[in-house]
């Protein structure tokens, strides 16, 4: 279909509003088309016109939804960002938690495809996300490259530091009923990071749980690790459950079964 100036001068105003394949379905073109033609004339049109998929680019600017502070606790366990100019928000997990994966790909409204990949004999899926403003959004939870090594607790407080904190538990957490010889199973709260956050983290469960305990975050290689049991555990986790968060099912589910 030849293009007369009326289409493109169609195509430059939708390109200020658009994304790519929006414009080629509202010009009836095919999205090949549409870029060989916007690349001829160099036209570079909004932020999101060359995004090949959409997504929330403002998901993680409302701190106040404890939604939006679950899954920044999420992908500051599980998730990575690229450099300023790759502004990438990268999310990878094992593909057991896949139908989690799918639940932040829901909510941030992102409607790009799974990547999978394998290695010693795990399968992995992820996605890829570009997106500036989320990864600026991310920098003010403290989530910035190489944030395994330099991430500190988010400026959060009350509920929305809880859900924070349920996020990063089921990225970089572990909830466990670990059985003993000759006495009762025990559940157990097992968390590795910085030691800012672990420090931030045992802060928050002695207020939960006020009982004296001599755990503190102990150096394990290049991070930390902290770890709360029985009585403790119980009280951290059971008040932990009851913030409205979306939270991975199978970790979670240990509360009950330890109680039965």
């Amino acid at each position: 279909m030849k293009w007369t100036e009326e289409d493109v001068e169609l195509l430059k105003s939708l390109s200020k509003k658009m994304m790519l394949k929006e414009v080629a379905k509202k010009m009836g073109r095919t999205v090949a088309s549409v870029s060989l033609k916007a690349n001829s004339i160099g036209l570079k049109g909004n932020s999101k016109f060359k995004r090949k998929y959409q997504v929330n680019d403002d998901f993680f600017s409302n701190r106040d939804s404890l939604e939006c502070c679950y899954w920044a606790g999420f992908v500051a366990a599980d998730g990575c960002v690229g450099s300023p100019k790759k502004n990438c928000l990268r999310v990878k997990i094992k593909d057991t938690d896949l139908d989690h994966l799918a639940r932040f790909k829901n909510s941030i409204g992102y409607d790009g495809k799974f990547h999978v990949s394998h290695k010693n004999l795990n399968t992995y899926v992820c996605i890829n996300i570009h997106s500036k403003k989320i990864v600026d959004d991310l920098a003010w939870f403290k989530i910035t490259k190489r944030k395994s090594l330099t991430l500190e607790p988010p400026p959060l407080y009350a509920e929305q530091a809880l859900a924070f904190l349920i996020g990063y538990i089921d990225g970089d957490g572990c909830i466990s009923i670990e059985k003993l010889k000759k006495r009762s199973p025990r559940l157990r709260v097992h968390v590795v990071g910085t030691q800012k956050v672990l420090c931030w983290i045992k802060e928050i469960f002695d207020k939960i749980a006020p009982f004296s305990t001599n755990a503190n975050p102990r150096k394990m290689g290049k991070v930390y690790q902290y770890s709360i049991a029985s009585k403790k555990a119980l009280h951290v986790l059971s008040g932990l459950n009851s913030v409205n968060v979306p939270k991975l099912g199978r970790k979670w589910d240990k509360i009950n079964q330890y109680k039965e």
